[in-house]
C-alpha cells in the first residue's frame, strides 16, 4: 500500500512539473509574440552619448572550421549628431522559419522595412528563434553574405567563407536575478539579466563588457568603441518589446519606443509553435 501511495505521489509531482513548465513557457511567450504578420514600429531618439553596437560573428570556412570575429561599431547616421534627433525602425515578422544560419530551431523570419539609424546595416537575413528545451529562450540571429564588410578573405581578396551569422539572447523565461549569455566562460562579454517585473512589463538588462586588451588599465578607455554599455529592455504582454534604453557610463545614448503595432492580413499565416 505504501508503495502504491509513493508511486501516486511521484506521478502527481511529475504532472505538476509538466503543467508548471508548460504554463511558464506559455506565460513567457505572451511577452514575445511570434505572430506572422506582426509589424512593429519604433521611434529611436539619440541621447547625450553616442550609441554603440556589439556582436560576435561566426564565419563558416568549410568543414568544421569556423572563424569568430568580435565587432564593435558606431552608427554612421548618429555620429556627431545632437541629442534628441529621431529615427524610425520598422520590423515585420514574415512567417515561420526552420533554418536560421547555423540553427535549426523553431522561429520566424523578420523583414526590416525601414531602418534609418542602421541598426541592421549589412544584415542579409534576420530571425527570432526559440530554444527547443524547456526554457523559453529567444535568440536574435543575423546572417551575413560571404562578401560582407569584415568577412574573412583568402588569396587576392576573394571570399574565404560561405557566410556568417551572429546570435545573442534577447529574452528568456526566468526569475529575477537570472543571467544568461552565449559563449564560453563564467563571465561572457555579452550577457542578459532578468530584473523581474517593472509594473506590468518584464524588465531585462543586457551588459556588454569593455574591450579587453593587453593593457588592462586601458580597457574601455582607449577609444569610444572599446567602452562597455548596457541596454535595458521592457516587454509588455501581447506586444513584445515596448522600450529600449542604451546607457554608456551612466549616460543615455539612445532610446527606442514602440509607437505602432499591428498584424498584416497579407502575411504567411503559418503559426510558430510556442
Amino acid at each position: 500500500m505504501r508503495r502504491v501511495v509513493t508511486v501516486l505521489v511521484v506521478i502527481a509531482l511529475i504532472v505538476s512539473l509538466v503543467y508548471w513548465v508548460n504554463s511558464s513557457r506559455k506565460a513567457s511567450a505572451d511577452y514575445f509574440p511570434l505572430t506572422p504578420g506582426l509589424r512593429l514600429e519604433y521611434n529611436i531618439t539619440l541621447g547625450a552619448a553616442e550609441p554603440l553596437n556589439f556582436g560576435v560573428t561566426e564565419w563558416a570556412l568549410g568543414g568544421d572550421r569556423v572563424a569568430a570575429y568580435e565587432t564593435r561599431g558606431r552608427f554612421l547616421p548618429a555620429m556627431n549628431k545632437d541629442a534628441g534627433r529621431e529615427y524610425s525602425l520598422v520590423l515585420q515578422i514574415v512567417g515561420p522559419a526552420t533554418e536560421e544560419g547555423p540553427y535549426r530551431w523553431p522561429g520566424v523570419k523578420v523583414k526590416v522595412i525601414k531602418d534609418e539609424l542602421g541598426i541592421f546595416e549589412g544584415v542579409q537575413e534576420l530571425f527570432w528563434i526559440r530554444s527547443k528545451n524547456d526554457d523559453f529562450i529567444l535568440l536574435e540571429v543575423r546572417t551575413y553574405s560571404p562578401d560582407s564588410i569584415g568577412a574573412p578573405t583568402g588569396a587576392w581578396g576573394m571570399p574565404e567563407s560561405t557566410g556568417g551569422a551572429s546570435s545573442r539572447i534577447i529574452f528568456f523565461g526566468g526569475a529575477a536575478g537570472v543571467i544568461r549569455g552565449l559563449g564560453s566562460g563564467k563571465d561572457p562579454d555579452d550577457a542578459i539579466e532578468c530584473l523581474g517585473f517593472d509594473g506590468d512589463n518584464l524588465h531585462f538588462v543586457r551588459n556588454v563588457q569593455a574591450h579587453k586588451s593587453d593593457h588592462p588599465e586601458l580597457d574601455g578607455k582607449s577609444d569610444i568603441l572599446s567602452q562597455a554599455f548596457e541596454e535595458h529592455t521592457w516587454f509588455a504582454r501581447g506586444k513584445g518589446m515596448v522600450r529600449l534604453e542604451q546607457h554608456i557610463n551612466g549616460v543615455t545614448s539612445m532610446t527606442w519606443q514602440l509607437v505602432g503595432s499591428d498584424v498584416s492580413p497579407d502575411s504567411d499565416s503559418g503559426m510558430v509553435t510556442q
